[in-house]
Parts: C-alpha cells; sequence; structure tokens
C-alpha cells in the first residue's frame, strides 16, 4: 500500500510542479555552479565560504572608507596649514607696511630737523666770522672763535643725516663740505689760540676762501637733494658770504 502511494506521488511531482511552480523569494541567495567547491577547486582557486566573502568585502569597504575618511582629514589640515600660512604672511606684509611708514615718517622729520639744525650752525659761524674783523678784545675774539669752532664741529652730525638721506644725488656738494670743514677748524682753533686782531684777520680770510665758494652752497645744495628725497619742498637757506 505505502509503495503504491510513493508511486501515485512521484507520478504526480511533474504535473505540480508545471501547475504550482515554486516561487523564489527576493533576497535568497541562489549559488550558481561556477562557485561550488568542486567547480571553483577546478580553476585552481582557493574556495572562500560564503562568510569569508562577506567578511572580506566588509574589511574592504571598511578599509576604503578609513583611507577615505583619512585622505579629507589630511586635506583639511593642509587647507588650514596654508590658510594659517597666508593670514601670517598677510600680517607680515602689513607690519612690513606699517615700519615703512613709520621709517618714512622718521626720516623726514630728521632731515627737517638735520635742515634748519645746519643752517642754524652756519648762520652761528658766518656771524662769528665777521664780527672777529671788527673786534680788538682778546677775550671777545677768543669767545667769538670758541663759539664757531663748537658750531662748525656741529655741523658734521646734521651733514651726515643729510647725506644718507639724499644718497648719491648729492655727492659732489657733501663730498666740498668734507673736504674744507677742516680748513675753516684749524683757522679758528689758531684764532682760540693767539686771539689777537691780526691773527682773526688771517685766519678768517683763510677761513672764508675755502668755505665761501665750497662750504655754504654745498650746504644748500645737500639739504634740498635730502628734502626731495623724502618729499619735502626744497626750501633751503642760500647763505650769503662772510666778509674778507
Amino acid at each position: 500500500m505505502k509503495l503504491l502511494y510513493s508511486c501515485f506521488i512521484l507520478a504526480l511531482l511533474p504535473r505540480l510542479a508545471l501547475t504550482h511552480p515554486i516561487s523564489v523569494p527576493a533576497n535568497a541567495i541562489v549559488v550558481s555552479s561556477e562557485f561550488t567547491p568542486d567547480s571553483v577547486g577546478a580553476r585552481g582557486e582557493p574556495f572562500e565560504s560564503f562568510d569569508k566573502r562577506a567578511i572580506k568585502a566588509a574589511s574592504t569597504k571598511t578599509a576604503a572608507a578609513a583611507k577615505a575618511a583619512s585622505t579629507t582629514k589630511a586635506a583639511a589640515a593642509k587647507a588650514a596649514s596654508t590658510t594659517k600660512a597666508a593670514a601670517k604672511a598677510a600680517s607680515t606684509t602689513k607690519a612690513a607696511a606699517a615700519k615703512a611708514a613709520s621709517t618714512t615718517k622718521a626720516s623726514a622729520q630728521s632731515v627737517q630737523s638735520a635742515v634748519s639744525g645746519f643752517a642754524s650752525d652756519a648762520n652761528t659761524v658766518s656771524s662769528s666770522l665777521n664780527s672777529l674783523l671788527t673786534t680788538t678784545d682778546t677775550a671777545t675774539i677768543k669767545s667769538l672763535a670758541t663759539t664757531a669752532f663748537a658750531r662748525e664741529s656741529n655741523e658734521n652730525s646734521q651733514r651726515a643725516v643729510l647725506a644718507a638721506a639724499a644718497g648719491t644725488t648729492a655727492t659732489a656738494a657733501n663730498a666740498l663740505i668734507v673736504k674744507n670743514t677742516p680748513i675753516v677748524l684749524k683757522g679758528l682753533q689758531a684764532i682760540i689760540d693767539s686771539p689777537t686782531a691780526a691773527t682773526a684777520k688771517s685766519n678768517v680770510a683763510t677761513i672764508a676762501k675755502a668755505r665761501n665758494p665750497n662750504i655754504l652752497p654745498s650746504i644748500t645744495t645737500l639739504s634740498n637733494a635730502a628734502l626731495k628725497a623724502v618729499g619735502l619742498t626744497q626750501n633751503a637757506q642760500t647763505f650769503t658770504a662772510t666778509n674778507v
């Protein structure tokens, strides 16, 4: 009886398959014969189970994500570093500009002060030289010569400031001042050492010969060159020659 029933069921299976086809769920895993242990082994490839394949795929995906995150982080760090460097460069440029502006302002002020100081010293020396020709008092002669010597010596510091500002634009004028100033100082020292009317007259003539054509006009030239260099009006004093 059981045997007869089994035969009956087997005979009906093909018809049942046609009239009632088996549906396969969409998420079902269908194993291709291509990836069976036997078929993979036949190709000489190592067989991996689905679990191992899934783990390997997940590991690869995780590694790729980590690498991408690392690359993004590195790019962000580089961008931040570049931004910081740009900010530093901008700050440095701003500081340099401020320093340059401050230096220009200080130079203009120092030049104006040197021009005024040089003119004041030169006028005092000229006044003393003219007075030395008209006085006979020993004390007065010595006092006038001493004052002139001090102011003539002070002119050198004013000249240095103006020469630095003018640069090469007034090299000749600066050279004439440097060359002839020792002659003036030597003559004044001679008067201080021997404060007589005769000594004064003789040395004032020597001083005037070097000072009138060389030093006085050169002071004006050098002063105007320095004023121009720092953007100021060229209004340096023109000096009158002293008496002989």
